[in-house]
């Protein structure tokens, strides 16, 4: 049995003062209801390296094991190979019922996947490695500052040493090789139903939308520059010229997001 308590599949009321997105995201209910359960589905909007939210953050804190789909790095970033159960390793929802069978009847089996709570077993190095070099802080970590203070601070300390150092600095393939966003449905290859006459639910992403957009607005600036005809009072509108050139909003109708 899946309970669901949001609106995809739903057969579970979620409390009123839970509803909330952002309010209700670390309230103390909504930790004790997810710490309920012996397994949670975690998925992210996207597949991006690297972008791990809380959707796996929560259970995997309270001790729920996570059903991942998202980062392809994720396990850089785990306590151990068996903290979370990866999706992507299953050739089908069939075949992940199975295994998760088999976990709920043999309970020796099932407490692999919590070692790091019940035993406080980490044996990730690059994790271990990482937390304790790090310059920023969360949570209870009161000798150093937080995580955004010091991106801020970095960002500081870069334009200090380029502002002393006159060797110019260009971007790479590593500044530029974002991969375009996958969702969950587009991975898995999921029918889908029409949403638009051009556009398949299961296609459809706001973050492959955005990705496609910020793609094109930036090779339509790198053109303004290197010809010199950059104007910040027409740039907007050179940008959405290009847009639609290129065929944007015949991907993505701007009437999508109001239907979905």
């Amino acid at each position: 049995m899946v309970d669901s308590y949001g609106r995809c599949l739903n057969n579970k009321k979620l409390p009123s003062h839970l509803k909330n997105g952002v309010e209700g995201m670390d309230h103390p209910d909504l930790r004790s209801l997810v710490a309920r359960y012996k397994f949670a589905l975690a998925i992210e909007n996207a597949a991006c390296e690297d972008y791990i939210t809380e959707k796996l953050w929560r259970p995997l804190t309270l001790g729920s094991v996570p059903l991942y789909w998202g980062s392809p790095t994720v396990s850089d970033w785990m306590p151990n190979t068996n903290s979370i159960i990866d999706i992507r390793k299953f050739n089908s929802p069939e075949e992940l019922a199975q295994h998760l069978k088999s976990l709920l009847e043999n309970d020796k089996q099932y407490e692999k996947h919590l070692e790091h709570k019940l035993d406080g077993k980490i044996s990730n190095k690059l994790l271990k490695y990482t937390m304790d070099n790090r310059a920023w802080g969360v949570g209870n970590d009161e000798d150093k500052i937080n995580f955004i203070e010091n991106f801020e601070c970095s960002v500081c300390r870069t334009l200090h040493r380029l502002n002393e150092d006159d060797s110019p600095t260009t971007a790479d393939v590593r500044h530029y090789n974002c991969k375009a966003p996958v969702t969950v449905m587009q991975s898995l290859g999921g029918a889908g139903t029409n949403r638009t006459s051009k556009v398949k639910s299961h296609e459809y992403s706001s973050w492959l939308e955005e990705w496609h957009r910020a793609k094109l607005e930036a090779q339509k600036l790198r053109k303004l520059l290197e010809t010199g005809s950059y104007s910040p009072p027409t740039y907007h509108q050179d940008v959405l010229d290009y847009l639609i050139e290129k065929g944007h909003f015949k991907k993505f109708p701007p009437s999508l997001r109001e239907e979905l």
